[in-house]
C-alpha cells in the first residue's frame, strides 16, 4: 500500500476579483479557486470556474490572468477568488511544482464529479499521472469541505 501524504489547505474567504490585492495572503503561493456569482429568477447562484496553482505569488499569477484576459474572465457574473495556502509535514521533501499539480488535479477531479462540465480547466485531469498519493484536508471552504476524507 502506498504512503499517503497528508496535505492541509487553509482557504481565505471569497473576495471579489477586483479586490484581491488587498488580502493579506496575496503574496503567498499555493492553490486558488475562482467562482462566479449571478442572479437568476431572483436566486443567487455561485458557479465554479477555475482551479489554479502558482509557485509565485497569487498576486503575480492573477495579474497574468487578468492581463491575458483568461477564458474565465469573460464569464457572466461577478468573479470571486479564494486563496489556498498549502501546509504539510516536511514540505521541503517535495517537489513544489509536482505537489501543487497533484493537489490541483485532485481538487479538479473531486469537483468535476459534483459539478460536471463547469470547470474551464478540466482537460488536465484525463492526461495526468499523480506523483504523490494525497489525502487533502480543506479548511475554511464550503465548496471543498465535502471532499475531506472520513
Amino acid at each position: 500500500m502506498p504512503y499517503r501524504h497528508r496535505v492541509h489547505i487553509r482557504w481565505t474567504r471569497p473576495v471579489h476579483i477586483d479586490e484581491f490585492s488587498g488580502i493579506s495572503s496575496v503574496n503567498d503561493c499555493g492553490v486558488y479557486l475562482i467562482t462566479r456569482k449571478y442572479i437568476r429568477n431572483d436566486v443567487e447562484w455561485e458557479v465554479l470556474l477555475y482551479v489554479g496553482i502558482t509557485k509565485r505569488s497569487f498576486y503575480q499569477r492573477l495579474s497574468e490572468h487578468l492581463r491575458c484576459n483568461s477564458k474565465w474572465c469573460a464569464s457572466y457574473g461577478k468573479k470571486y477568488i479564494r486563496f489556498g495556502t498549502v501546509s504539510l509535514y516536511k514540505q521541503d521533501l517535495y517537489d513544489t511544482k509536482k505537489l501543487l499539480t497533484d493537489i490541483e488535479t485532485k481538487i479538479i477531479q473531486s469537483l468535476n464529479d459534483v459539478y460536471p462540465g463547469e470547470l474551464i480547466n478540466i482537460q488536465q485531469v484525463s492526461s495526468y499521472n499523480p506523483n504523490y498519493c494525497l489525502d487533502i484536508y480543506h479548511h475554511n471552504n464550503g465548496w471543498l469541505t465535502r471532499f475531506n476524507p472520513k
